[in-house]
């Protein structure tokens, strides 16, 4: 009884993380939209044909560094980004105390490196007609049903 107690509370806790991590999603893609895309909307036709690549440059860095910044920022000062807070989690160090910068910068990097990987390796899955990932086609492996 006390282990399926165990195995509910860790499913629960995960779904939870889930669904603070979708809320902070959608934060971030409003902000993003807000202040990097939306003003684009607004350019002139004319504009638009001549943007240099400098520019579509500095906005993908925006699009791609500002998730990382709003979690490690929001993390370290805060305790807690938007959706943790809404959901009751707070992030702190295994010592119980509050987490230092560099700890939040590692915890934000690492968590969207293996993020993207893993997406990387979802969305493989999708695209090659035998159904292997990515990870497989390099290791020369596949997953079969005993």
């Amino acid at each position: 009884m006390l282990e399926e107690n165990i195995k509910y509370n860790r499913l629960r806790i995960h779904s939870l993380r889930i669904c603070a991590f979708l809320i902070d999603l959608a934060v971030v893609w409003l902000i993003t939209f807000a202040f990097v895309l939306l003003p684009t909307i607004f350019l002139p036709i004319a504009y638009l044909d001549n943007v240099d690549f400098e520019t579509i440059i500095f906005i993908c860095l925006l699009i791609t560094i500002f998730p990382i910044l709003y979690f490690c920022i929001l993390e370290w000062k805060f305790n807690a980004t938007f959706g943790k807070h809404i959901l009751g989690f707070q992030v702190k160090s295994i010592k119980g105390k509050k987490i230092k910068l560099t700890q939040a910068v590692v915890r934000s990097v690492t968590f969207f490196l293996f993020s993207f990987i893993y997406l990387i390796t979802q969305i493989s899955f999708l695209l090659k007609k035998d159904g292997r990932g990515i990870h497989e086609v390099l290791s020369k492996t596949e997953t079969v049903i005993k």
